[in-house]
């Protein structure tokens, strides 16, 4: 899932969430430095984002972490963003 311009504008979407929220800015993250996701399927057909789960160490090894305590915010961030865009 490369950098598109619609993908650029969902992420500034989300950016504005987050720093509505006082979570802070959010910033693209290099591609190239991504596992595979199922995003990565309809990337080509849509404009898309990914990683808007949990954050955690060790993504898709047998080590992998979730830190529990960043669950409500994501979900809370996940969930405005959501609504604005159903609502743009």
């Amino acid at each position: 899932m490369g950098p598109t311009e619609g993908n650029n504008r969902l992420l500034k979407v989300l950016n504005q969430v987050s720093l509505d929220l006082g979570q802070g800015g959010v910033k693209p993250y290099d591609p190239g430095r991504r596992g595979a996701a199922d995003v990565s399927f309809v990337a080509e057909y849509v404009d898309c984002l990914d990683g808007l789960g949990t954050m955690g160490k060790g993504a898709h090894t047998p080590k992998e972490t979730v830190n529990l305590n960043t669950i409500e915010n994501l979900t809370k961030r996940t969930a405005i963003l959501i609504y604005r865009l159903i609502n743009q």
